[in-house]
């Protein structure tokens, strides 16, 4: 995997796979998560969207809990999550 722009900053497994908290796509720093071919094998186009999703909703929540959010920034948010193309 192509995890070189957080080398040695975020915990990496002998492959170079980011490693992240069990059920969660948060790696091992708070606030950094990772998803997709840095972080799972084998390196395939669906579960990569799903988790790709999944971190999404993890920074989401995570920066309301951490940041806070006033509720103008947070009307976009949903505005542009809940968007369907």
């Amino acid at each position: 995997p192509d995890s070189s722009l957080v080398k040695g900053q975020v915990p990496t497994d002998g492959e170079g796979y980011i490693l992240r908290l069990t059920d969660s796509q948060q790696s091992y720093i708070p606030g950094i998560f990772a998803c997709g071919a840095v972080t799972n094998k084998p390196n395939k186009a669906g579960p990569a969207a799903g988790f790709g999703m999944a971190c999404a909703v993890e920074v989401i929540e995570f920066m309301h809990k951490v940041v806070g959010f006033n509720s103008e920034i947070n009307k976009e948010l949903e505005k542009s999550y809940y968007q369907s193309e």
